[in-house]
């Protein structure tokens, strides 16, 4: 993941469109990197990645942390320990650090030794420790030949010496359909998700927890509910008395629901709604509670032809309200010299709805991820280059007493990663939570995503797809949680 400013090609959200801007969480999005979830004292990377960590003594054990200011100079604290941090990507790093990708670890970068912390060498632009014992070192290294203080990585323990262990930090999962609370009880955020093994078709649903609305562990370290390995797609309605998930069950037979007290021991889910296969088959359900005390869930039909609309009470059989949003709706063609915000647009997924608040009331907001071109065809050396459709998030806007009527923003995609101008990246499952400050004013909103790649944009927006690690944006005046 790339850090950059994003959102909407700049534009500020208004009020039902009509002209007064209010900021209340369509754009600009600020990207605060990934969203590493913990199992246990390791991190959960991409499903096609291999297991990453160092080689160092077999007997040395991290010290415990709460953040990076609990470690050492060269240390992170990953997973509530101390070390050095395993990297593979730019943005596995944070707090300031780079990747050095040649060993695999998070560095602090430098001019000169006046950047490092005393004692330490700025060696080939990186903060680094010399050595003539391991002992010397931070946990994570081993003392060169060269008497520096270097990193290892490796994927097991058959990839280090005699004496040592492979700390593995980062174990590869498949992680999707995000889905994030804010806890009334505590300035935490609870966030649910699908997990799964890429290699294997059970999924089960976990829920995890974050201070900062960042960094995650999951709480309990097991599933919150398996349904028999066929637990897709976790949303989450609360009332004053109990939580109630609402989850794909299958691929796609059917939307079920399950209730808890404390929202992470669930009972046996039970069918609200019907689906079926293929064109019949509902994916990814969305709750709301609504302020007459009833349940409007938003779920994918199909493949993406539509974003379909069921509403009863809370924990009771659903109703059939229809379609209610179509990738026609979402297009936003080239209008005389103006150039297309959003066209192609073919596939609508994985929607995502919140009741918010505001100073004019309640809203009822709907993300969602679509298929299409946010750019006209590129001029590349004197031809003409289409730029490829992609997932971006979308937007759309309904009244809280009529969650059929959804007005889509009229400006394309509120989230596109562009890359050099013209690489667009693949964002898939929003899930957006709101915050506000103790005062209840300035609110301000965290959109978890799913990074993916497209193996063969010629397959269209049904893939396949390489799904890569959780992401989060800030939007307003929160850059991470505070007090939700």
């Amino acid at each position: 993941m790339i850090a950059v400013l994003i959102g909407g090609c700049g534009f500020l959200p208004e009020d039902d469109f009509t002209g007064a801007r209010v900021g209340d969480g369509v754009a600009p999005w600020t990207d605060l990197g990934p969203a590493p979830v913990c199992l246990g004292n390791q991190f959960l990377g991409p499903p096609t990645s291999l297991p990453g960590g160092f080689c160092y003594d077999r007997n040395q054990v991290e010290d415990p942390c709460l953040r990076d200011d609990d470690c050492e100079s060269r240390e992170t604290c990953v997973c509530n320990r101390c070390t050095i941090a395993y990297c593979t990507a730019a943005s596995d790093c944070a707090g300031g650090r780079s990747c050095s990708f040649s060993e695999n670890r998070c560095d602090t970068k430098c001019a000169n030794v006046t950047d490092c912390a005393p004692g330490e060498e700025c060696f080939n632009g990186a903060c680094r420790g010399r050595c003539d014992t391991d002992e010397e070192c931070q946990r994570g290294e081993v003392c060169s030949s060269r008497n520096y203080c270097v990193t290892v990585d490796c994927a097991d323990d058959a990839g280090c010496q005699a004496g040592e262990r492979c700390h593995v930090q980062r174990v590869p999962r498949l992680v999707l359909e995000p889905f994030a609370v804010a806890q009334r009880e505590s300035p935490r955020i609870v966030l649910y998700v699908e997990l799964g093994d890429a290699a294997q078709p059970q999924r089960a649903i976990w829920r995890a927890i974050s201070d900062d609305g960042i960094r995650f562990e999951f709480e309990p370290a097991q599933p919150a509910l398996e349904d028999g390995g066929a637990a897709h797609a976790p949303s989450i309605v609360r009332t004053a008395t109990a939580w109630f998930l609402y989850y794909e069950s299958g691929d796609g037979a059917a939307i079920k629901v399950s209730s808890s007290t404390d929202g992470f021991r669930f009972t046996p889910g039970t069918v609200v709604l019907a689906g079926g296969s293929g064109p019949s088959a509902l994916h990814a359900p969305s709750a709301v509670l609504l302020p007459d005390g009833t349940v409007a869930v938003y779920f994918q039909i199909g493949d993406g032809a539509a974003i379909g609309l069921a509403s009863g009470s809370p924990g009771g059989m659903l109703t059939m309200r229809g379609p209610v949003l179509q990738p026609s709706q979402v297009t936003v063609p080239a209008s005389g010299a103006r150039a297309p915000f959003w066209t192609d647009v073919v596939a609508v997924k994985s929607p995502h709805a919140a009741v918010t608040e505001g100073a004019g009331g309640p809203s009822l907001r709907l993300w969602f991820s679509a298929f299409g071109r946010e750019s006209a065809d590129s001029e590349q050396f004197g031809m003409t280059v289409p730029l490829p459709p992609n997932y971006s998030v979308g937007y759309a806007l309904a009244s809280v007493d009529d969650p059929r009527a959804l007005t889509p923003w009229p400006y394309g995609p509120v989230v596109d990663r562009v890359d050099a101008f013209l690489d667009h990246k693949e964002e898939l499952a929003p899930g957006v939570v709101q915050l506000v400050d103790d005062d209840g004013a300035m609110p301000a909103y965290l959109l978890y995503y799913v990074e993916a790649s497209a193996d063969d944009m010629a397959m269209g927006p049904t893939g396949p797809f390489t799904m890569g690690r959780l992401g989060v944006l800030g939007n307003g005046a929160h850059s991470s949680l505070t007090s939700p």
